[in-house]
């Protein structure tokens, strides 16, 4: 290609007529005009637009100014019809027509055959639209020199080229830097003064914030003070009385109770029924938005004279004085029970739960409140065991019973070390062939008086006064024990229960256990239930995880009963999950739900490589629809019924 023509450059003086000197002075006087006494930039951008428009014919033009790299242009002012085009072909000028601007002591005129040779039609910056006829190129400037060009374009036709416009054109360029420096030095200006109003009204705000703090402090201790006194008495989430507040009511009702036997109250124990299931899966935040919703149906459901507090979590009691027959306490109880089935909205969801209510009456026997709310709980309780959504009412029976509970509490903590917790083996058994896999170590407790008792009649109570973990512990240590006179290709599998994931030093403690009597890892199996990695599933996850660096691996025991199964599997290292009873139960019969619900289970246990082990297996027919759908592992009465250890040693001697 050869090297383009140098554009024309017109620095001359030209010649005018009386007419093109008047009218280039009025033109000039008027942009003069205009820059010095418009409001708006725009009204010289305007008035150059017409000007352009009329006098050279252009149909495009564009203020073009550098930007601080001077590698690139920004266009803050543009007009004709041909705006964008024009800001396209100025934009591809820059870099070849920046230096020659810069030595320009005018302006530069590009005829179409420059630009052609500058801008080829199939270059990707040219416009859309043919090739220029032409433009005038001017620089604009000021004290730091070069900042920027004006460009008027001609697309559809040659731009007039008349004597005067050179000069109009240089000047209007001049006209335009002192715009722009205005514009600059009203944004500095801006600037400043924002800077000052800033300064100004921080000083004010100092100023203020010195004159209120002396106010503030006055005001702080006497506000510490009354919110101490509150805090003390009140449930921070809710506002409610507290349990010292309520023990405190209790005392009084209590002591005007024994003064006098007609001054007759009741207290009532609240829980929120499914209140926990809600808090795992929806987080704590709309948990508490229950709550204070609860707290305000409750409260708005009971007359001024009733005492409400929340005893903690969703446990709330109620005082009632001055009721003498359980027809005044029921129609209370109900109204409670009927405001807390209604929908509680919170984010946008539309939450159901209800309340279980228990109720005790006043009466000689009680000499403090926590004996007056322990009857309440006990038959609220009893509330939820029939059923929920219902209240009950302390009497003599639940005394009795609370009596026999008291009894089994002393029985646990003498029989801890005692050697009455005995593991039973149930066999996990090849549905192919009958041939024993494995066994499950099941709970019972050899009591001296009562017999033989399962984990159900004992095991919450153990829970509660802190003795579960060492009965774990010691059927554990039993396990082990046992294990040595099982042959080597057998494994037992324990329940590790949600308490255990709290404590950090059970792997090690496991270690030390099996090491000690000599067994390999891979022969206790740990099962955990869904329950109890809902607790806290970044805890268990790290246990679990922990627990499979030392070799021994985890069972997902009653998979499908919990919240949210399917997604247990991929979050924590299972080496097998159990099927529910309930899920093998419905294969009988017309059973296609549960028929549907453990062919995904066995496929989603194929695609993510873990075992399968069906439960409760009582029929020749559920194993065969079993073996049919591809579970080739079980257990069940159909095999075994739990057994102590001796006679599972005589099956396994027998077996061929």
């Amino acid at each position: 290609m050869s090297a383009p023509a140098e554009p024309s450059r017109i620095d001359e003086w030209p010649r005018f007529t009386p007419e093109q000197a008047q009218h280039t002075l009025h033109a000039w006087m008027t942009m003069a005009e205009l820059t010095a006494t418009s409001a708006h930039a725009l009204d010289l951008y305007d008035y150059l637009n017409k000007r352009f428009a009329s006098g050279l014919q252009s149909d495009g033009w564009v203020v073009a100014l550098f930007n601080a790299g001077r590698d690139d242009l920004s266009f803050p002012h543009s007009g004709g019809d041909q705006a964008l085009p024009a800001q396209r072909v100025t934009r591809a000028l820059m870099k070849p027509f920046t230096e020659r601007l810069a030595r320009a002591a005018g302006l530069i005129l590009l005829q179409q055959s420059d630009i052609a040779e500058m801008i080829p039609a199939s270059g990707r910056d040219a416009p859309a639209a043919a090739i220029p006829h032409g433009a005038y190129l001017v620089p604009i400037r000021d004290e730091s020199g070069q900042i920027g060009m004006m460009v008027v374009w001609g697309f559809r036709q040659p731009l007039a080229m008349r004597s005067e416009d050179p000069l109009l054109l240089r000047y209007a360029a001049h006209q335009v830097s002192i715009v722009v420096a205005r514009k600059r030095t009203q944004d500095t200006l801006k600037s400043i003064s924002a800077e000052l109003d800033r300064r100004v009204n921080e000083r004010t705000r100092m100023l203020a914030d010195a004159n209120s703090e002396l106010r503030r402090q006055a005001e702080e201790r006497e506000h510490i003070e009354n919110k101490l006194k509150h805090d003390a008495l009140h449930d921070a989430l809710t506002g409610l009385p507290n349990r010292v507040l309520m023990r405190d009511r209790l005392e009084h009702a209590l002591a005007r109770f024994r003064r006098d036997e007609s001054q007759t109250f009741a207290v009532l124990y609240l829980d929120l029924d499914r209140f926990k299931v809600i808090n795992d899966s929806m987080g704590h935040a709309v948990g508490d938005s229950l709550l204070i919703e609860a707290a305000r149906r409750v409260q708005s459901a009971l007359r001024e004279v009733d005492t409400i507090a929340r005893l903690g979590g969703d446990e709330f009691a109620v005082l009632l004085p001055g009721v003498h027959n359980l027809q005044d306490v029921g129609i209370v109880a109900n109204r409670l029970i009927h405001a807390m089935n209604q929908p509680v909205h919170v984010d946008g969801k539309e939450l159901f739960t209800s309340t279980s209510v228990g109720v005790a009456f006043s009466h000689m026997r009680y000499k403090t409140p926590d004996e007056l709310l322990r009857d309440a709980d006990a038959a609220m309780y009893l509330a939820k065991s029939r059923g929920r959504k219902r209240y009950e009412v302390f009497d003599e029976t639940l005394h009795e019973k609370a009596l026999r509970l008291l009894d089994l509490e002393s029985d646990l903590r003498r029989a801890v070390g005692q050697g009455e917790f005995v593991p039973f083996y149930q066999a996990i058994v090849d549905l192919r062939d009958g041939s024993v896999q494995g066994y499950e170590a099941l709970l019972r407790w050899r009591h001296p008086q009562r017999g033989w008792m399962s984990p159900g009649e004992f095991l919450d109570v153990a829970q509660e006064i802190g003795v579960a973990e060492q009965i774990d512990m010691e059927i554990y240590e039993r396990v082990c024990g046992d294990l040595i006179g099982f042959p080597d290709d057998i494994y037992v599998s324990v329940n590790l229960s949600p308490r255990h994931f709290r404590d950090r030093d059970l792997p090690i403690r496991l270690i030390e256990m099996i090491d000690r009597h000599g067994l390999a890892t891979e022969r206790l199996r740990l099962e955990v239930t869904e329950g109890s990695l809902l607790d806290n599933p970044a805890e268990a996850r790290a246990m679990l995880e922990e627990l499979r660096r030392s070799g021994l691996v985890a069972l997902l025991d009653d998979f499908g009963t919990g919240y949210s199964s399917l997604s247990y599997l991929h979050q924590f290292p299972m080496h097998a999950l159990k099927i529910d009873r309930s899920f093998v139960t419905g294969l009988t019969g017309t059973g296609e739900n549960s028929q549907a619900v453990v062919e995904a289970v066995l496929s989603l246990a194929q695609t993510l490589g873990v075992e399968v082990i069906a439960e409760g297996i009582e029929t020749a027919e559920q194993r065969d629809v079993l073996l049919t759908l591809g579970c080739t592992q079980g257990q069940g009465f159909l095999f075994s019924k739990p057994r102590q250890v001796e006679a599972a040693l005589f099956d396994l001697m027998m077996r061929p």
